[in-house]
């Protein structure tokens, strides 16, 4: 194929790479310009101490997402993939000492009337609701580009029919009795940066998602999908350029004519698509002459909370302990609002454990070792009363540990090999996250579809993805966010 279009991708997150991996097959000669030594952005994978961890989202629910992307040149995923089930798909910790085991079909009617007797006709119903949720918003709109205010207002009878402008936990309020029953089945919008009090009850599609297509892990980690993704891309002729960072882009009659790396080089194209943080990208990169409407959206986002991700390695075997396990602390909606109103660090905050030996029992180097990660929700570096975590993260760690050691992993102090943690701070320097945000814009009702970050900028060649543009954060969202440039990108 005559390439004669020259595209140039802006970061190498899971959103760029299948942007450039759709532009590569649509007949463009791409570039990736990444400012790190690892691809995946926050999904890549890293060494300590001979030790490989995965940094980021290792849950993946919409398998065929990436299948896609193989497909687009003629190969199978399957080939150079191996996807694990994942039994059960989490298992929620409440600090009562129960449990509840989250999965599918009978395994989870039973667990539902374990925890909850007589609720299980009103979880088919949540269900049905979750089922039209997933029609309209997954299938129909998620990889629809949201370019226009009419597009959004075509939408306002179904969101007023089914109450989508009540919160995610709201909507289970309408369901379920059980507190219980309303925290499983509204907690997952915690996963792509949504408080479950202020997420739109259109986020009751994941449950369907879920069900659909189940609960996967990647052999390997998540790192090995990034690979496996890398070398398709370089199979493919994408030329991937690490370690160089974007200082500013420069704009010629309304398009963008070439970036300008911090070393001085000056990169051209005909097309630009941009996997950074859209706030980061118009307030740090472009011009400061930006359209009055899109002035208005940056002054007024809410930004997702930050993230603490603590990393630890013990010389010991917890084989009771689930691959996906949450925690949840007492006063949940009161720890929510402190969270993302009130700026707070908790006392004893809620933590996604993640735990891969459960699923692949050969996946760590020295069998006698588990790794982990332990993630918590902090404030963002915007809102946080507590920013300085040079001086706070010691004590934050030890909060941490302390939980995981009296809810989860007895005598964990005594075992423990290797610790050490991320925070809000590296999420802005390392990944240019505005305010350390971990997921870009948080995803209440004001900044979802057309009101979230557009995948079509105000530039005629400028285009975005990732996980502040729409449809959003996680997994699905980022590589839905690049599948939405088929409808505006012509081949080359």
């Amino acid at each position: 194929m005559k390439r004669s279009s020259k595209a140039v991708v802006l970061g190498a997150g899971l959103g760029g790479l299948a942007a450039a991996a759709r532009l590569q097959a649509k007949g463009y000669q791409t570039t990736i310009i990444e400012r790190n030594a690892e691809l995946g952005g926050r999904a890549h994978t890293f060494n300590r101490d001979g030790r490989i961890y995965d940094a980021g989202p290792t849950v993946v629910t919409a398998p065929y997402l990436f299948a896609e992307l193989f497909s687009l040149f003629g190969e199978s995923m399957e080939d150079h993939v191996t996807l694990l089930p994942v039994d059960p798909w989490y298992r929620y910790e409440f600090p009562d000492g129960d449990h509840f085991d989250y999965s599918t079909g009978e395994a989870l009617y039973a667990e539902i009337e374990r925890v909850a007797p007589g609720e299980l006709p009103n979880y088919m119903r949540f269900r049905k609701m979750s089922a039209a949720l997933f029609s309209r918003g997954y299938e129909e709109l998620g990889d629809a580009a949201f370019l226009r205010l009419s597009d959004m207002f075509r939408q306002l009878p179904y969101l007023l029919k089914t109450r989508s402008f009540l919160s995610l936990y709201g909507l289970t309020k309408r369901f379920f009795k059980s507190e219980k029953l309303r925290q499983v089945f509204s907690t997952p919008s915690l996963l792509v940066g949504g408080s479950p009090l202020e997420t739109p009850a259109i986020y009751g599609l994941i449950h369907a998602l879920e069900q659909k297509w189940g609960v996967w892990f990647a052999k390997g980690g998540t790192g090995a999908l990034v690979a496996a993704l890398e070398a398709l891309l370089v199979r493919h002729g994408v030329d991937i350029q690490r370690n160089q960072t974007v200082s500013r882009v420069e704009t010629d009659n309304g398009k963008v004519a070439r970036v300008v790396l911090e070393n001085g080089r000056l990169v051209e194209g005909d097309l630009f698509v941009s996997n950074l943080d859209p706030s980061w990208l118009y307030e740090k990169m472009l011009p400061s002459s930006l359209p009055a409407s899109l002035q208005n959206r940056l002054s007024a986002r809410r930004f997702s909370f930050g993230l603490f991700v603590q990393f630890f390695a013990v010389k010991h075997n917890y084989p009771d302990v689930a691959h996906h396990t949450i925690l949840l602390q007492e006063n949940y909606t009161d720890a929510l609002k402190q969270l993302t109103r009130r700026g707070e660090l908790a006392q004893t905050p809620n933590i996604y454990l993640h735990r891969p030996v459960a699923t692949q029992h050969d996946i760590h180097t020295d069998p006698s070792e588990e790794l982990y990660y332990a993630l918590a929700p902090v404030p963002n570096l915007k809102i946080a009363k507590q920013k300085n975590w040079d001086e706070i993260g010691s004590s934050f760690e030890a909060r941490v540990l302390q939980t995981l050691e009296q809810r989860m992993l007895p005598e964990l102090s005594q075992h423990l090999t290797q610790s050490f943690y991320t925070d809000p701070i590296h999420f802005k320097e390392r990944f240019c996250s505005m305010h350390g945000a971990g997921f870009s814009i948080s995803p209440n009702l004001t900044q979802s579809a057309w009101f979230r970050f557009r995948n079509r900028s105000h530039l005629a060649n400028l285009y975005l993805v990732g996980a502040g543009t729409h449809p959003g954060a996680g997994m699905p969202g980022v590589i839905n966010s690049a599948r939405v440039l088929e409808h505006l990108i012509p081949a080359a």
